[in-house]
């Protein structure tokens, strides 16, 4: 036990340090750096085994490391505490590899409960989870690059139903339980330009399962599945920078409650782009939008592909809700893939638009259902349809097809069919 300036127990410079076995623990790096652990720029650490526990620091509770630092194996990174990265903090400089191990319990005062990562981390196994961050990404802050394959997890996967708000993974107070990013996310990938599956994901966590703030996030593979608050936000608090959202392949499945007043699989808020061109969002429950809500200015959908499908609105929206500001420059434009089985209490069964522009060209809207009016279309905002088909939905009210109380125009390759 000791009570130094950085790394408590361990300082690594110019060296490197290999870890199979034993423990680090109750140790103080007071005022700076690695409560446990300090890696420098020149340095290396690989840990595959033992502990490090109960350390605090600054930044970096556990370890902190602005050089090589690999996790893998029985690596036990555990019950740690420090403003910002519990468990891990990666700096700028530096280069992560988690492919094992457990990195839980860990707590942050700020941001990084379980890692604060602003350099290079790759995580391909391993788990990160019961870690708290008293103002976001309570698994993990992320303002470097993060590349997520293999069974890594964010959370708990063994889960097969909804997070609540007394029993989940990962917590953050101020969202992004599972992750909160401001710069990129690779969901699917093991670096920026090769795609390598995700059999793992982003799972029970409290809040929001991923929390973009004027960051990115790439999906082709892997889960976002069961969190409570919602699966993603997407947005900005910034009047020039966007928060965006690229969906290939994967799934966003399962989350949300009847308390998420908006967007039980992902929200668009203020600056927040969505872009579906593969995977599916399913299964998700909001007040309006259980798949996906757009609600604020600027905030955008191109669907080009993808499902959203089989989600649940106990108001308005089941497959999809729009509210956006007709004074800026929001809009949902369909031109491929599905929008099915979707059901709304209310209005919209498929998609609400209670404001703003919806352009569809192409792909399908069917078998959605509302107990009022729009069983595939609910219109209140500007709807222009040029192809694709509306078929086979259901309205209690009125407007299987479509309810119209903003405009629509519609051009000859729209197919609705006798009977909607």
């Amino acid at each position: 036990s000791s009570n130094v300036y950085s790394g408590g127990t361990v300082y690594v410079s110019g060296g490197s340090l290999t870890m199979t076995g034993g423990s680090i623990s109750n140790n103080t790096a007071s005022d700076l750096s690695g409560g446990g652990i300090y890696v420098s720029s020149d340095g290396t650490a690989t840990i595959s085994g033992g502990s490090i526990s109960s350390n605090s620091a600054a930044s970096g509770g556990g370890i902190y490391s602005a050089g090589t630092l690999t996790l893998s194996d029985e690596a036990d990174v555990r019950a740690n505490t420090a403003t910002n990265g519990g468990g891990i903090y990666v700096s700028s400089d530096g280069t992560a590899t988690i492919s094992g191990g457990c990195i839980s319990g860990n707590t942050a005062s700020s941001n990084g409960g379980g890692v604060y990562n602003a350099g290079i981390l790759t995580m391909s196994g391993g788990i990160i989870s019961s870690n708290t961050a008293s103002s976001t990404g309570g698994g993990m802050f992320n303002e470097g690059s993060l590349f997520m394959y293999g069974s890594a997890v964010i959370g708990d996967s063994s889960k097969t139903e909804c997070a609540t708000d007394t029993a989940y993974s990962n917590k953050a107070t101020d969202g992004g339980s599972g992750i909160r990013t401001t710069s990129t996310v690779y969901l699917g990938y093991s670096d920026a330009s090769t795609k390598a599956a995700l059999t793992g994901g982003v799972c029970y966590n409290a809040s929001d399962g991923i929390s973009i703030l004027c960051g990115t996030v790439f999906m082709d593979s892997g889960s976002i599945s069961y969190n409570y608050g919602r699966g993603l936000y997407v947005g900005s608090n910034d009047g020039v920078k966007y928060g965006n959202f690229t969906m290939s392949g994967g799934e966003v499945s399962g989350n949300g409650s009847s308390g998420t007043d908006c967007g039980g699989g992902i929200y668009a808020g203020y600056h927040g782009k969505v872009k579906l061109e593969g995977g599916s969002i399913s299964s998700n429950t909001a007040q309006n939008g259980g798949g996906l809500g757009l609600k604020n200015c600027y905030s955008s959908l191109d669907m080009s592909g993808g499902s959203i499908s089989s989600n649940r609105a106990t108001g308005n929206g089941g497959g999809i809700y729009a509210e956006m500001d007709t004074s800026y420059t929001g809009y949902i434009k369909m031109s491929g893939g599905s929008i099915s089985s979707n059901t709304a209490s209310s209005n919209g069964g498929g998609v609400h638009i209670a404001y703003g522009p919806f352009t569809m060209s192409g792909g399908e809207i069917t078998g959605n259902s509302s107990s009022s009016y729009g069983g595939g279309i609910c219109n209140a905002g500007s709807l222009a349809i040029t192809g694709g088909t509306i078929s086979a939905n259901t309205a209690t009210t009125g407007g299987g097809g479509i309810a119209v109380w903003g405009t629509l125009k519609m051009g000859e390759a729209a197919y609705i069919p006798a009977g909607d």
